[in-house]
């Protein structure tokens, strides 16, 4: 931005060099103060959005039994249930909550958008119509999803490596031909 200088100095620029005439050369410092000032309005709610960057949503599970494949890559959404018309949500419900209400939306006959899953509801529903609800959208784009086996850290059972050894037994196990104790007998 440049540096200031006087209002003065500016209006005798606009009037002897611009050939202005007092009143123009007064619309247009006006004009000019108003850009300036909107331009570092600009600039201070950039700066303010720029510190209220909250990052990237993940999601962690914690799957001591190991039953998510670790090697696959999951997203999800964050929700945050609350109370509907005074009642708390249960979290079992939120699914058909999410359901019900996409399907309620495209009763309405809104052509913009036709919600066909839950992926549709919650990236593209308005907050409004899902909060009516109780459940609120943190989310709207899709988060990584971590899995953790929530082993103690100096266990040695790190979640990677629990993981790796048993997809390893597993090709090691596929490979071989087991017995049972009755086909060992009948032999």
């Amino acid at each position: 931005m440049a540096s200031k200088i006087a209002k003065e100095t500016v209006m005798d620029v606009l009037i002897k060099e611009g050939k202005q005439s007092k009143e123009r050369a007064e619309t247009l410092l006006g004009a000019m103060l108003a850009h300036e000032e909107q331009l570092r309005k600009t600039k201070k709610s950039t700066e303010a959005k720029e510190r209220q960057d909250p990052g990237e949503f993940v999601i962690i599970i914690s799957d001591p039994l190991m039953k998510i494949p670790t090697r696959e890559e999951f997203t999800g959404w964050v929700v945050r249930l609350g109370a509907s018309d005074g009642v708390e949500q249960s979290i079992g419900d939120t699914l058909s909550i999410i359901e019900q209400t996409s399907r309620e939306y495209n009763e309405l006959g809104v052509k913009k958008l036709t919600v066909l899953n839950v992926a549709d509801a919650l990236e593209n529903l308005p907050n409004n119509i899902l909060q009516a609800r109780g459940v609120r959208v943190l989310t709207r784009e899709p988060a990584y999803v971590c899995v953790t086996n929530n082993a103690p850290y100096d266990s040695g059972l790190s979640d990677r490596g629990i993981a790796d050894a048993l997809l390893h037994m597993t090709d090691i196990t596929s490979n071989v031909e087991f017995t049972t104790s009755q086909q060992q007998q009948s032999k």
